[in-house]
């Protein structure tokens, strides 16, 4: 099979075409596994993170593999012990950037949805002429208080 290709060039144009494919189809939330062999997996990974986000090069080490029985002296290069499998997780590629505001949208409608709750806190507080300090003594809670009245990281008390 792997003589169907004249060469890497052409190998990996195939490939490129195989990628488009699995970027249509995989579901957001989905995750690829690639198996590529040693020679070309820097190149393949290159060309994966184009239209996804690579999230790990895996090395799998075959210590009792054919290799072993080689006549080392004979071989032109090192016999790959290893194998190589590309992790990645499906974004939207060079069609639309790694980021595409989504983070910072829900952040936004976060803090509109909460901001009257928030508003409700700290008026509470200006009523009732307490300090930070003294809620996180009587809480017990010293590092939260600003979690509470404040907008960026904002939880309920």
């Amino acid at each position: 099979w792997d003589n169907q290709w004249k060469g890497d060039e052409d190998y990996l144009k195939w490939l490129d075409h195989c990628l488009a494919q699995f970027w249509r189809v995989l579901k957001p939330a989905g995750s690829l596994y690639l198996f590529c062999g040693h020679r070309l997996a820097s190149d393949i990974e290159i060309m994966m993170r184009e239209r996804f986000n690579v999230l790990n090069h895996i090395i799998w080490a075959k210590p009792s593999g054919r290799w072993n029985g080689c006549n080392k002296e004979s071989l032109r290069a090192y016999f790959p012990a290893t194998e190589r499998v590309l992790f990645a997780e499906h974004y939207q590629g060079p069609y639309r950037g790694k980021s595409d505001g989504y983070a910072a949208k829900e952040r936004e409608l976060k803090q509109h949805i909460m901001a009257p709750l928030i508003s409700y806190f700290r008026d509470a507080r200006a009523e009732l002429g307490i300090t930070a300090k003294q809620i996180a003594e009587a809480t017990g809670k010293k590092n939260m208080v600003s979690h509470w009245f404040g907008a960026s990281q904002w939880q309920l008390p």
